[in-house]
Parts: C-alpha cells; structure tokens; sequence
C-alpha cells in the first residue's frame, strides 16, 4: 500500500471517527455526493455526444468508485455482469434466459451474503452487489417482453420492454451508472439507453426551466 492510499485512508478514517460512524458508510456517503459533480460533468461535456463515450464514462466512474469503496472485490460484479451476457448472447429472450438469470445471480448473491456475513449489520461488496442482481434480472426480463407482441404486454411493460440484446458496452454502463448503481433506485434499461440518446431531453428542459440556473443548460 503506497503513501498516497495510507493518506487518504487515514483522512476518510479521521472523518469517521470524528463523526462517530465507520470508515466503510463515509466511503459509501462520499460516493452518492459525488454522483452530483459527475452528473454535471456528464451534462457539460458528454451530453449529446457519441454513446460509446458515455457509456465508457459511466462505466469508468462507477467502477471507480466501487474500487474506492471495496478494492479488488469489484471483479465479483464484472464476473457477474460477464455471466449474464453469455447467458443473453446465447438464449436471450428466451424463458431459459429469465430461468438462468435467476438461478446465476440469486446464487451468487446467496453465497457473497454466506462469505462476507457477520452478526452486525456490514457495508461490503455484497451490498450494490444486491442491486445488481435485482437490474441484470430485470434486463433479462426487459428481453424477454420485447419478444412479446404489444398487444400481450402490460403498460408498465410496454416502456420497459426491449427487442434487441444490448452490446456488452451498454450493459457496463447501464449496471454501473453512477445514479443508482450503489444503493438504487431500479430503472430499466430503456431508460437509460434513452438517456443517453437524448430521448429525456424535452422532459428535462421543462423542468428545469423551472427550478434550475439557466448556465446549467
């Protein structure tokens, strides 16, 4: 361990102290805080632009943050997400995609809890590794209803349903969003391919209008 990461782990162990809580909840605190700083510099200078750059810059921001938050162990969501895009790439949209999505990701979360698991209450790789679990499912079951026809999906179906598998990229920087990728919310993936297409632009500029500084746009 360098100087460097000594300095900085002991200011964040300093702060905790300080505050009376661990050094894990501070990491995890300061990387919800900085999704704010990031959104704007996604908004500034990736808004609009090509999408493999923003996803690689969502990608990168998250996994950043999870290695600030817990080393090394960012690897079980990279093995995980890896898993389920063989499972897409081979039987996507399928029952026996939506099956094995179930079986890979609650069995692996099922044996992180066994592994990682104390008596008190712990933030470990386990914890956005939960949320994980729940999205990778969810984007198979997206999937699987854009198989459907319209007329046999429901409404809330019909927003979140997508008729293509989506490349290896765009999963990347859907699972490791920076808005929701450590503690939530759930949000489908064709949201944020419309995110980063542009598609929310319209809704965010009325909004905004409102409530927010006309240099913010």
């Amino acid at each position: 361990m360098d100087n460097a990461q000594n300095a900085r782990q002991g200011i964040i162990y300093q702060i905790a102290v300080y505050l009376g809580t661990s050094d894990c909840a501070i990491r995890l605190l300061l990387s919800l805080l900085l999704g704010y700083p990031l959104a704007l510099c996604h908004r500034w200078m990736l808004r609009g632009k090509n999408p493999v750059f923003q996803h690689l810059f969502f990608t990168a921001c998250g996994i950043s943050l999870l290695y600030f938050n817990f080393g090394w162990d960012v690897c079980h969501s990279l093995a995980n997400i890896l898993m389920i895009y063989i499972v897409l790439l081979a039987c996507g949209g399928t029952k026996l995609s939506v099956l094995l999505a179930f079986i890979i990701n609650m069995s692996y979360l099922t044996i992180a809890y066994i592994v990682t698991g104390t008596d008190g209450y712990d933030i470990k790789w386990s914890t956005p590794h939960c949320v994980l679990c729940l999205r990778l499912i969810g984007l198979t079951f997206d999937i699987y209803d854009g198989q459907k026809k319209s007329d046999n999906l429901s409404e809330d179906q019909k927003t979140s349903a997508i008729a293509r598998c989506p490349s290896l990229i765009e999963i990347f920087g859907f699972t490791y969003f920076f808005g929701g990728f450590m503690v939530g919310p759930q949000f489908s993936i064709r949201q944020y391919l419309d995110l980063v297409s542009g598609v929310y632009e319209d809704a965010i500029n009325n909004v905004g209008a409102m409530s927010l500084p006309q240099w913010y746009f």
